[in-house]
């Protein structure tokens, strides 16, 4: 179970850092639409084709994503398969997707595996 209060904000740096400075035992949750809408300016921006980048936005976001794996088991076979698909068909994405984005949903998970009670409203 969680102790202390669950914060929760977009991908901003500044406001993640102020959180955690003003409530230090609080656990953070990554809002996902704006994770899911960095990705998709992300891709774009890097010239991935629309079909490839709407395949790895749901393989992130979507009812069977990543974003809502029930387990770590789920979630390291749906990592896995991401990380494949983004090799095969955008290899530059694969950074960002592997450090910037899968980090987050992890937290997310994780935290939400500890609390329940968030739902997926969160």
């Amino acid at each position: 179970m969680l102790d202390g209060i669950v914060t929760s904000s977009d991908e901003e740096a500044a406001l993640v850092k102020a959180l955690r400075v003003a409530f230090p035992s609080s656990q953070h949750l990554f809002c996902v639409l704006h994770c899911r809408d960095n990705v998709r300016d992300h891709l774009t921006k890097m010239g991935v084709t629309q079909n490839v980048r709407e395949e790895i936005i749901q393989s992130l976001f979507g009812a069977n994503g990543l974003a809502v794996s029930t387990d770590e088991s789920v979630f390291e076979d749906r990592r896995a398969s991401v990380l494949q698909y983004v090799r095969q068909y955008c290899r530059g994405a694969e950074e960002y997707v592997d450090c910037r984005i899968i980090p987050k949903l992890l937290n997310n998970c994780t935290t939400l595996w500890r609390a329940p009670w968030l739902g997926p409203q969160r």
